[in-house]
């Protein structure tokens, strides 16, 4: 009997301990489930997984669509900005189904009646779809360049694993990447779906390619280049990046006759970059160039250009690891001589990256310098060097360069810390850091959204940066809209008290004087108008607004005049 109740006593005790087992594993799964978006080895590692097999795979990527879709849902009310009015808003190929031919056959604003050196039919054609199905409601063109936006932040994952780099270094840099507020400038604006749409199609190539380089993958690549490349021409870079790709993760790296099979891509661009130089020298010249005196040294002098490039590396690197102060417009300042602290910066900034992909060649290191060549790669076109550029600097030129970049950093990290032990025991530690970083990352992004909430409070926060004549009359025409003509004029007169360069200065004060009534104020407006004309003779809404006024009040002579002007100038424009 005594036996009995032993055994009793032990079966209830190995209970009790069975239970206590229970309890123990019960907490250690919640809490790996309460950490697994910061620790994303918990649901990508087979042996430590929380997630069932079939979802494993999809997680991160629902994790990256959901942070993006999340810190960008305050977009959706934003208004039209900028090159906005003319892409979509007067856009009049967005307005019939018959208008797709004329949206592959000529420039990027020829539907608003303007002039461009730009060629991005897939762009337009992607409004005219959104047109089509949402109207000119901003809803709609937000919403595509979210989802383009989500989708190469998934795209830059899938080419990390590819890479075989860590499963936790490439979440990080992925979503790092996906919601770094320096991308606002490309996602936010309405008119950046040349940036994410050349990316979409330059990542797909890549993809496409990596790891196996055949032929058949490398024709497809072309494809998808061809595509990048009616998107925006900085996709000129896709043949370098492919190359670096396969440097990466060839055996043959050293041997030459590696890349050879990369040939198509090298022939594709040669032929592109040749067409588009001579017919409209990629549209990196600015027409106000021959005005603005001070811009002839750059234009003129390669050195200048290379000491101005030189000194934007800096401001790249500050907005890359402490993103405040973003804005869109930034005066233009041109270096002469090395001796600039600025200058001497930047040239600090190369020599370092050089040194590191030159003489660091340690395994772990590698994928450090493959993040530094590409990010040189693919900033290259907008460097200024082969052809000066409007401005230096500009947030959405870093969409592309930056992939490499955070992928290659967050690699090189993983690797270097996976070798010290002290750092295996605190990985929890490190991944809520990490997770810390990325919520700092999307609330900046939250918040700098707000700020293009409206040409008002856009063009008001970027005069504390930049107090240009342009900023200015973009800010005195938003106010024209907003029927606050007394702010309006206030800050037009000061633009032209700066410098009297911009057409539209003018026509925003004709317009003033046209929404005021009485005869003084027609002939001022009118005044304001030829006064444009002075400034650019091709201008085609002052001419056409001429037209108007003249026809409005019995001048018949003038507005046939003017017509004249009118029609040769669209003529122009189609050709």
């Amino acid at each position: 009997m005594s036996h009995t109740r032993q055994n009793i006593r032990r079966s209830k005790g190995l209970f009790r301990g069975q239970r206590s087992l229970y309890c123990i594993l019960k907490i250690r799964v919640t809490s790996r489930a309460i950490v697994s978006f910061s620790d994303p080895r918990l649901f990508m590692s087979t042996s430590n997984a929380v997630l069932p097999p079939p979802l494993r795979a999809f997680a991160p990527y629902f994790l990256l669509v959901l942070i993006v879709f999340v810190f960008y849902g305050n977009i959706y009310g934003n208004a039209f900005l900028y090159d906005d009015q003319h892409l979509v808003v007067y856009n009049q190929y967005l307005q019939s189904w018959d208008k797709i031919g004329a949206i592959f056959s000529h420039n990027i604003m020829s539907g608003a009646g303007l002039q461009s050196s730009f060629y991005r039919p897939i762009q337009i054609f992607l409004y005219l779809l959104v047109y089509q199905f949402c109207g000119s409601s901003p809803f709609g063109f937000h919403f595509l360049n979210i989802v383009l936006h989500a989708a190469n932040t998934c795209l830059l994952y899938t080419l990390g694993r590819k890479l075989k780099f860590k499963p936790e270094a490439v979440l990080f840099a992925a979503l790092a990447w996906g919601v770094h507020p320096m991308h606002t400038e490309a996602v936010t604006y309405i008119s950046g779906t040349a940036d994410l749409l050349h990316v979409l199609f330059c990542m797909l190539g890549l993809l496409v390619l990596v790891p196996a380089f055949k032929p058949r993958n490398i024709g497809l690549a072309c494809f998808f280049f061809v595509l990048a490349l009616l998107s925006k021409e900085a996709a000129l870079v896709f043949p370098g990046l492919a190359t670096l790709c396969l440097f990466l993760i060839s055996e043959h790296r050293k041997d030459p006759k590696t890349y050879i099979p990369l040939w198509p891509l090298w022939l594709i661009a040669i032929l592109y970059g040749a067409a588009h130089a001579i017919t409209s020298g990629f549209g990196l010249f600015d027409p106000n160039l021959k005005m603005n005196a001070s811009m002839q040294p750059y234009a003129t002098h390669f050195l200048f250009r290379l000491y101005t490039s030189l000194a934007a590396l800096p401001t790249y690197l500050k907005i890359l690891m402490w993103p405040t102060e973003l804005h869109m417009d930034r005066s233009v300042t041109i270096y002469k001589d090395f001796w600039n602290i600025e200058v001497i910066t930047g040239g600090l900034i190369i020599a370092t990256a050089l040194s590191q992909v030159f003489w660091n060649k340690t395994k772990d290191c590698l994928p450090l310098s493959w993040g530094l060549l590409w990010w040189g790669i693919a900033y290259s076109p907008q460097a200024g060097l082969a052809l000066p550029m409007l401005t230096t600097i500009r947030e959405h030129w870093m969409y592309l360069p930056s992939m490499g970049l955070f992928l290659g950093s967050a690699q090189s990290a993983a690797l270097l810390l996976e070798k010290r032990t002290q750092f295996r025991s605190q990985r929890y530690g490190i991944s809520l850091c990490a997770a810390g970083i990325i919520m700092a990352l999307d609330m900046m992004t939250y918040n700098q959204n707000q700020i293009w909430q409206s040409p008002i409070t856009l063009y008001s926060d970027s005069l504390k940066y930049d107090h240009s004549p342009l900023m200015l009359s973009n800010l005195g025409n938003a106010y024209i809209m907003n029927n606050e003509f007394d702010k309006a004029s206030t800050v037009l007169h000061q633009a032209i008290t700066i410098d009297d360069i911009y057409p539209e200065t003018h026509m925003n004060l004709a317009y003033i004087d046209l929404l005021t009534p009485g005869q003084t104020n027609t002939e001022k407006a009118i005044t304001e108008i030829k006064r444009a004309l002075e400034i650019d003779p091709d201008f085609l809404p002052a001419v056409d607004l001429l037209v108007n006024i003249y026809e409005k009040t019995g001048n018949t002579e003038q507005a046939a005049t003017y017509k004249i002007q009118s029609e040769k100038i669209r003529h122009q424009l189609m050709q």
